[in-house]
């Protein structure tokens, strides 16, 4: 049995032995390209990078018209259209997708708003509108807000108002052979003033001191721009009264006005006025008050921080005025040291702390 086994076993040897060697089936190399689609203008250059580096490439263009191609990938732009950029080995093609524009330039640019009002936390968005309106040679646009404490810009141009002020936004537009910036001009409040001023503007500068009538308390009534414990007609008579009315103002008849507007009176603990003053030049100002002390008396002068709400009110400084013999004796008093006032529009309130007197102006001095 044994020899049988070896006997059988022989041909097959023989066989093995009478074949060829096995020999790996070549495999044509994957190509890859840098790019499968590009965007171009007439007159450009573009230049395709094909993979692996060692293999030897064909590259044709399917409309040379549109866009030709170099036999190591460079693109050539001609003519406004689209083609496709073949690249070949062996037996492996790939297409990339070519898309030619006529360059029209940038010339300019539109906002679709040149200044924005805000209330604190509202949005507004800035749109751009090119000129002319298929320029398509422009990169970048960049927006930028130069006070971001008062208003901030994203990369969309979406403003957020922040806190109260004014902010300029910049827009920058960045072409190929130009490029443009436009400003837009953006104020944030709190929201609408509840008072306007009486008789106004009242402009404070350095330029001269500014005497403010205390009659020219502002338009906007009882709890806004005043208030008086007395509940009915004016007290000093029908004269003051009628200058308020005279002049478009018919919410103040319980103030004590003196004569055709000539000073307040009748004055009690804990009332107020308000008025609104434009400051043209900010720093330290002198304050006087014009008063006829009938016994010591003491005030304040506040000024509206416009924070979170209107009517936000702060101590700019506290006069304790002396008695000067009477209610007709009105005299100047000048406070110990100077007020600070911003630039802009800012509304102040005298406060009758103790009230032995009656009040005819103040008067703002600039002090550098």
């Amino acid at each position: 049995m044994k020899n049988r086994i070896i006997a059988l076993c022989l041909p097959f040897l023989v066989g093995i032995a009478g074949c060829d060697v096995y020999r790996e089936k070549e495999v044509d190399p994957i190509i890859t390209v840098n790019h499968r689609s590009v965007n171009m203008f007439a007159g450009e250059t573009f230049q395709l990078i094909a993979s692996p580096g060692e293999v030897a490439f064909t590259w044709t263009s399917e409309e040379p018209e549109v866009a030709e191609v170099s036999s190591d990938g460079l693109i050539t732009a001609k003519s406004a259209g689209a083609t496709d950029i073949f690249v070949s080995s062996g037996n492996q093609t790939l297409g990339v997708t070519v898309t030619v524009d006529t360059k029209i330039p940038l010339t300019d640019f539109a906002i679709s708003e040149y200044s924005a009002s805000l209330r604190r936390n509202d949005e507004v968005l800035l749109q751009v509108f090119p000129e002319p309106m298929n320029a398509n040679d422009y990169k970048v646009i960049e927006w930028r807000s130069k006070n971001e404490d008062v208003a901030t810009v994203d990369y969309k141009g979406l403003v957020i108002g922040r806190t109260y002020g004014t902010a300029e936004v910049e827009c920058t537009i960045v072409g190929t052979e130009t490029t443009v910036t436009k400003v837009v001009s953006v104020e944030v409040s709190i929201g609408p003033r509840p008072t306007t001023p009486f008789k106004g503007p009242h402009t404070l500068s350095a330029v001269a001191p500014y005497r403010l009538p205390a009659a020219d308390f502002d338009y906007g009534g009882r709890g806004n721009a005043w208030s008086d414990t007395n509940t009915g007609a004016n007290q000093a008579g029908a004269a003051g009264t009628q200058y308020r009315t005279d002049n478009g103002d018919n919410n103040a008849g319980s103030v004590g006005i003196e004569g055709a507007g000539t000073g307040i009176g009748y004055t009690s603990n804990g009332e107020w006025l308000v008025y609104t003053v434009e400051v043209e030049d900010a720093g330290e100002y002198t304050f006087e008050v014009e008063v006829a002390c009938n016994g010591a008396s003491a005030v304040r002068l506040e000024i509206d921080l416009e924070s979170d709400s209107w009517s936000e009110w702060s101590t700019l400084i506290s006069m304790s005025l002396p008695a000067n013999n009477g209610w007709s004796n009105y005299k100047w008093e000048t406070a110990s040291s100077t007020v600070n006032l911003p630039a802009g529009t800012v509304r102040l309130r005298f406060y009758f702390v103790t009230a032995a007197c009656n009040f005819r102006a103040m008067r703002f001095t600039y002090a550098p």
